[in-house]
């Protein structure tokens, strides 16, 4: 099969979507597949992946390379291929990993905080941000992007979560591949100095304010005097939130070790025995509660998402923002609770789940149902 995969953003940017669509693409050429990754994303240095990249290309060129595969797949977003799509008369595969059919910024949330999730209720609420033409453009572009969801392509959802938030016609669930391997195959042996660790950028949605103020309600508790946060990642909140533990008192408790990668993240997350993936947000899938649980943490993560449903009974959640709440599930999992060894025994049957190479044969098995079916 030949499979044109577009991912807007790409290697050697950093984040979910890049993640997953890389691993996608590997997966699907070890399984024997001829894969073609599309990106707008630039790269001076040669490619080294074990399929072809072509970046920021001409739509002619575009065009040409789409009338010579059998399925168009756009991971995100991005509306690029769609006319690729309909003018070389190739079935278009769209996987949402976000609300961007729903609302205007696509994610349920800004720097004010929650936003509106219909289109309209969304528009309003950019006009008086962005202004009335900003998001009048906004919102015609968000109208097509429903359109296409609606009368071209076929969907795929990457959560439940997902696909409740925003019902489309033609769409399955398909969790997306994350490169959890790594996690399972690498078992670190560390100290263990921390009780609990945050993985991830520094910004609002991420709850990690809501971490910070757990943290400070847990240690004026008898069982939690003494606990301890190793908060891994950057991003523009970083001061702020160093300002908030200096004035939580918790100084002596909590240390920012900045973004890690590689070797050294695999070691920060070590160091810790349970991981809190806070989001304050309706985090569409839960790719760092999955690595922390392949990795041998336990992990309390939000309610609301997707994050909840991927984790299973390998985790406890929390009231998305209730830092009383949080605070309470970390108590629960302190010590290596009763609690907490249940969660990681559970937590190697739900790892199952999410298995790299079924997850890649079950976009194999749709897009070959596509194709037989257009």
């Amino acid at each position: 099969m030949r499979i044109l995969l577009h991912s807007h953003t790409f290697h050697p940017a950093v984040g979910g979507v890049e993640t997953i669509s890389a691993t996608l693409a590997d997966n699907l050429v070890k399984t024997g597949h001829d894969v073609l990754v599309v990106t707008e994303t630039p790269f001076r240095e040669k490619d080294s992946f074990s399929y072809r990249v072509v970046r920021g290309a001409s739509f002619r060129t575009l065009l040409k390379l789409a009338r010579n595969v059998d399925i168009i797949h756009s991971n995100g977003a991005s509306l690029k291929m769609v006319p690729l799509a309909l003018l070389a008369g190739k079935p278009f595969l769209w996987t949402h990993n976000g609300y961007q059919v729903s609302c205007i910024d696509g994610l349920g949330w800004d720097a004010t905080g929650p936003t509106p999730m219909t289109p309209l209720a969304s528009a309003m609420h950019h006009a008086k941000i962005r202004g009335f033409w900003s998001a009048c453009r906004a919102l015609i572009i968000l109208g097509i992007r429903r359109w296409v969801a609606h009368h071209v392509a076929f969907n795929a959802a990457a959560t439940h979560w997902i696909a409740k938030r925003q019902p489309l016609p033609r769409q399955i669930v398909l969790y997306t591949p994350y490169p959890l391997g790594q996690f399972l195959s690498r078992k670190i042996s560390v100290p263990e100095a921390y009780d609990f660790v945050f993985v991830g950028r520094l910004v609002n949605e991420k709850g990690v304010e809501t971490l910070l103020k757990a943290l400070s309600i847990l240690r004026m508790r008898p069982n939690g005097a003494n606990a301890t946060l190793l908060i891994v990642g950057d991003g523009p909140l970083r001061e702020p939130l160093q300002a908030l533990t200096r004035d939580l008192s918790l100084e002596k408790a909590v240390r920012f070790a900045g973004a890690l990668r590689g070797e050294s993240l695999l070691h920060a997350m070590a160091s810790a025995t349970v991981g809190v993936v806070p989001s304050a947000y309706e985090e569409p899938m839960g790719g760092v509660a999955l690595e922390m649980i392949a990795s041998g943490r336990s992990v309390i993560v939000s309610r609301n998402g997707g994050m909840s449903e991927c984790v299973g009974d390998a985790g406890v959640n929390f009231k998305n923002g209730n830092a009383d709440d949080l605070a309470e599930k970390m108590s629960t999992m302190l010590g290596n609770s009763e609690t907490c060894r249940a969660c990681l025994h559970a937590a190697a049957e739900r790892i199952k789940a999410f298995a790299e190479d079924s997850l890649t044969q079950k976009y194999v098995d749709h897009y070959q149902s596509i194709i037989e079916n257009k």
